[in-house]
């Protein structure tokens, strides 16, 4: 399984879903933000990971692959989407989610709704937990 952090502000919330890598044993990938403050320096010294600096220079490498974008607007939600273990799980960032002009860019995909009270607004790695949760209630994890 690989989560895709797109374009997160907040080094914090990084720092907490690459602790959540280690304990259930998945990959993390992070889709660069200009202008953030982030030290990935430091944050490597938690766990590796990968960074791309456009989600199109992401897309090159793993565009045959299922993804999964949990949004805060869906077809499904989570409860109900067909999950899978090798998916490629993309959390957007904290203030925009994910815009529809790179999900279109997927040919394989589903978007995941996500329940929140203020739309456009979520904690991401709250939402992590969400997933990883419902992966290990499948049996998936």
């Amino acid at each position: 399984m690989l989560i895709v952090l797109y374009k997160l502000k907040d080094e914090e919330n990084i720092k907490e879903i690459l602790f959540l890598s280690q304990e259930f044993n998945f990959d993390v990938v992070i889709i660069h933000r200009e202008n953030a403050n982030i030290r990935y320096e430091e944050l490597k010294k938690i766990k590796d990971f990968k960074i791309y600096y456009t989600f199109d220079d992401f897309l090159k490498e793993y565009s045959n692959k299922k993804f999964y974008f949990i949004e805060t607007y869906g077809n499904k939600f989570l409860y109900e989407a067909e999950l899978d273990k090798n998916g490629i799980y993309v959390f957007g960032a904290e203030d925009y989610g994910i815009p529809y002009h790179e999900i279109e860019k997927v040919k394989d995909k589903e978007v995941i709704k996500i329940p929140v009270k203020k739309p456009g607004s979520y904690n991401v790695t709250s939402t992590v937990v969400m997933l990883l949760t419902e992966l290990k209630c499948r049996g998936l994890l």
